[in-house]
């Protein structure tokens, strides 16, 4: 499935067909697109050549160190946000600071659809 987000940039989920006929969706269907944070990958280089789906541009909202985890808290547009767990090791490599642009990277199999109504 492809889906546009509000502000614009398209995603791919690998959702059930199942779901899509339960839910009667139509091209025009409003969804909630789910994603576990341990399921987004963070880079500073915009290649594409890599295998997964979805690419986002993003900049850093917040950042919360707890132990050897970092959440990152990536801003697309002022109402949609997208949360990235990676390690302390690969945020100290990658110079991550708030305001940052990074590339959100996730697989079309990690998207979770719920129905809004």
């Amino acid at each position: 499935l492809s889906l546009r987000l509000a502000s614009g940039e398209m995603i791919s989920a690998q959702a059930p067909w199942a779901f899509v006929e339960v839910n009667k969706l139509e091209v025009s269907s409003l969804v909630c697109v789910l994603i576990e944070s341990e399921a987004v990958s963070v880079s500073k280089s915009f290649t594409k050549e890599i295998s997964s789906r979805n690419k986002l541009k993003t900049r850093v909202k917040e950042l919360v160190i707890r132990g050897e985890d970092v959440l990152l808290k990536l801003v697309l547009a002022e109402d949609e946000v997208l949360t990235a767990q990676i390690t302390l090791k690969s945020f100290k490599d990658l110079n991550i600071k708030k305001e940052d642009e990074l590339l959100a990277l996730f697989k079309a199999y990690s998207i979770t659809l719920l129905n809004r109504e």
